[in-house]
């Protein structure tokens, strides 16, 4: 019961995050700094964000989380959602996902090193 409580609360935090990204590219305000005209919500190293041209004033946005390869855009999170944020990665380090995972084997001399062996195992 309490992990589903615990998963329960990581998914309401998520959504309200999300919902929030939603309603700021809603916006006209906040999307007038952005590098996109109607850019989707995405994800950056477990943070919402958003695209912000360099050199446009993405600290008036929010914080960097990111760089394009090319170094043009800067993926952003947004103040406004930063509490939602770290409240949603607070509640699902909380709860684990329980999901699959691939662990790499031991080496030992009966491994061959060309082909990698890799172990499934449930978290």
């Amino acid at each position: 019961p309490r992990l589903a409580r615990r998963r329960a609360a990581a998914q309401s935090a998520a959504r309200s995050t999300a919902d929030k990204m939603r309603s700021l590219l809603a916006e006209p305000d906040f999307l007038a700094g952005l590098a996109e005209d109607r850019p989707p919500p995405r994800q950056r190293d477990g943070r919402w964000v958003v695209p912000v041209a360099v050199g446009s004033g993405q600290g008036r946005v929010g914080e960097e989380v990111a760089r394009s390869r090319s170094g043009a855009t800067a993926f952003v999170e947004p103040h406004r959602v930063r509490r939602l944020s770290a409240a949603a990665a607070a509640a699902a380090s909380r709860a684990p996902s329980g999901g699959w995972c691939a662990r790499s084997a031991p080496s030992s001399p009966r491994n061959n090193p060309e082909i990698p062996f890799r172990e499934i195992t449930r978290e």
